[in-house]
């Protein structure tokens, strides 16, 4: 009886080791000189309850990116996002609008603001764990760029890209709370 329970602590010792020693730091691999693309797609519809199908509105906006990362200060990463493009496409009872920037004498209409944004970049300051320390916005952002965009904190229109991981090192298959703005 000593023997074999002798066996399982040295057994279980062994386990719970290898368990400590199968832990990983997670980390957004974003290095200077890192670059990418991406479209962020955005879509509204809003049909009020007892109106005529006259008054639901429908509202589409695709914004694509090139990404560059650089160094930026106080250990953060700068993930700079040049806006290459805009579509947009709005049907509601006060504006419609079919706008694409790539597209040659394209009307903007009511989403003018948001055409402004072609050619304009943000800046994004991460730390290594994808947590966004700040967003700078072109410093000529024309008035009303951010109310159409839908969001009242430029984070809540970055925070899907860059996931908040754990500070430190996770065993596989553990969990963490990662709060992101929306």
């Amino acid at each position: 009886m000593l023997r074999s329970l002798g066996l399982w602590l040295l057994a279980a010792t062994a386990v719970a080791q290898s368990d400590q020693q199968a832990t990983h730091a997670l980390r957004h691999n974003l290095a200077p000189g890192t670059s990418y693309g991406f479209a962020l797609t955005t879509e509204a519809f809003l049909e009020p309850v007892g109106q005529a199908a006259a008054e639901a509105s429908h509202v589409k906006i695709v914004l694509h990116f090139a990404v560059q990362i650089e160094a930026g200060k106080d250990g953060l990463l700068d993930a700079a996002h040049k806006v290459l493009r805009v579509e947009g496409n709005a049907e509601t009872k006060l504006a419609k609008a079919n706008y694409d920037s790539d597209k040659s004498g394209s009307d903007p209409g009511a989403m003018k603001p948001l055409a402004s944004l072609v050619g304009k970049t943000f800046v994004v300051g991460l730390d290594a764990n994808g947590h966004i320390q700040h967003v700078h916005p072109p410093k000529d952002l024309e008035a009303g760029a951010q109310e159409q965009l839908g969001v009242s904190d430029l984070d809540a229109l970055f925070a899907p890209w860059f996931l908040p991981l754990p500070e430190g090192p996770i065993a596989p298959g553990a969990r963490w709370d990662a709060n992101v703005k929306f």
